[in-house]
């Protein structure tokens, strides 16, 4: 477990202790912290997203993998009309998730 876990871990059992912002000093500025700490670890250890996940980003900027001569590039999400709207009038439907056609990250992943 990293840093970053385990920081977390220990976050989440203060919160389950029912602790509150004036017991623990400084708790509003751990939490803001953390959510820093989350937000570099995605960044530096992106996972695809699942298609829930591409549900949920409606109308937000995607990182597009695709398997194919195409280039990876940013896309936004469509979900209304079931596409990824991409740079170059092109776009991929977010079902290619789950054939294995395409991987979407909430972030551009370094080395891919």
């Amino acid at each position: 477990m990293c840093d970053i876990d385990k920081a977390i871990e220990q976050y989440k059992d203060y919160q389950e202790s029912g602790w509150s912002k004036s017991e623990v000093p400084n708790s509003y500025y751990l939490m803001l912290a953390i959510a820093a700490l989350k937000e570099k670890q995605a960044r530096e250890n992106p996972k695809p997203l699942t298609l829930e996940q591409l549900k949920q980003r409606e109308g937000k900027p995607v990182w597009v993998v695709v398997n194919s001569d195409l280039p990876n590039r940013w896309g936004l999400v469509d979900w209304i009309n079931n596409k990824i709207i991409m740079a170059g009038s092109y776009f991929v439907r977010p079902n290619e998730v789950e054939e294995g056609k395409i991987k979407v990250f909430e972030h551009e992943p370094k080395g891919v």
